[in-house]
């Protein structure tokens, strides 16, 4: 699970991705890596990583790093991408429900809403688009 903030700080949009594993698969514990500014600015920045995490479930992860994200970023919009397609692309660990029908609930949950659905021409499968705005 990851959250990367757009480059340049300019937009205030992240995105939140990394939904092929199930929401109560465990990750684990991560310790806290330090960013060299001001050059993390140039390109998309990876919010987590400059954080510490304890093990926690996939959708444990999601919330830490939406709270992290909001409290760094006051104001902003997290975006997040959900396809029809399966939610594991491991083969050792086929599970053919689709990413939707798993994580949709959930982010909707967290306060996420459908904002478009197209077709991906890469894959062929249906992708929708979730948003999540919020200011202090």
């Amino acid at each position: 699970m990851f959250m990367f903030s757009h480059g340049g700080h300019c937009c205030g949009i992240s995105t939140l991705w990394g939904f092929d594993d199930g929401p109560d698969m465990k990750i684990g514990k991560h310790e806290a890596v330090k960013y060299d500014f001001p050059d993390d600015y140039d390109k998309c920045r990876d919010i987590g990583k400059r954080y510490s995490h304890p093990e926690q479930t996939h959708e444990e992860r999601a919330a830490r790093l939406i709270e992290l994200t909001i409290a760094e970023r006051p104001k902003g919009l997290i975006e997040a991408v959900l396809t029809s397609g399966k939610y594991n692309f491991d083969k050792s660990r086929y599970n053919p429900v689709r990413q939707i029908d798993v994580w949709g609930p959930i982010l909707e949950k967290m306060g996420f809403v459908p904002v478009t659905t197209f077709r991906n021409s890469n894959s062929g499968c249906d992708v929708t688009v979730y948003h999540y705005a919020y200011w202090q």
